[in-house]
């Protein structure tokens, strides 16, 4: 672009007063209208800024901040974030308390087995001593219901030795 007016030449210029104030400023020109462009261009770039911006945040609801811009875009949309919430909390609360229940079941009905177990070898050395004088298979009953019956009832020899193993550490 030529002007051929030096005084509003944009390279002839030193007071930056000036050339901030022909930056909008229209010329003209033979009956043509132009615009200082180029100096426009060069001071914006010269001034131009990054901002890059980062935020994180941890937790089971959005900031309150964004709940609000979620409600502006969506009106009833932070209302149904915070009921999928709740619902999503009573959910794991009720699948936890369904597994929790069959766990003890399972420990309980482990425990009715081993005494019935337990209480027909007990019957059966029992009768091999009474009946048939079997002193051997007596012991080897009562041997087999202790060894049976004991991890049902919580006794596990292994998971003490872990356990003493960890103190020493």
């Amino acid at each position: 672009m030529t002007n051929e007016n030096p005084a509003h030449s944009p390279t002839e210029l030193t007071d930056d007063s000036e050339k901030d104030s022909l930056d909008s400023e229209i010329i003209l020109k033979e009956g043509k209208v132009e615009r200082i462009v180029e100096h426009a261009v060069e001071n914006a770039v010269e001034r131009a800024v990054i901002q890059i911006r980062q935020e994180s945040y941890r937790g089971p609801l959005p900031k309150p901040e964004h709940l609000k811009a979620y409600d502006e875009i969506c009106p009833g949309a932070a209302k149904d974030i915070l009921n999928e919430f709740k619902e999503n909390g009573r959910h794991v609360r009720e699948c936890e308390k369904r597994g929790l229940n069959a766990s003890i079941w399972k420990v309980t009905r482990g425990q009715i087995f081993a005494t019935i177990l337990a209480l027909v070898c007990l019957s059966l050395a029992f009768i091999c001593v009474s009946q048939y004088q079997a002193n051997g298979v007596a012991i080897a009953f009562i041997v087999l219901t202790g060894t049976l019956v004991l991890p049902f009832l919580g006794f596990n020899p292994k998971s003490e030795k872990k356990d003493n193993s960890e103190d020493v550490e």
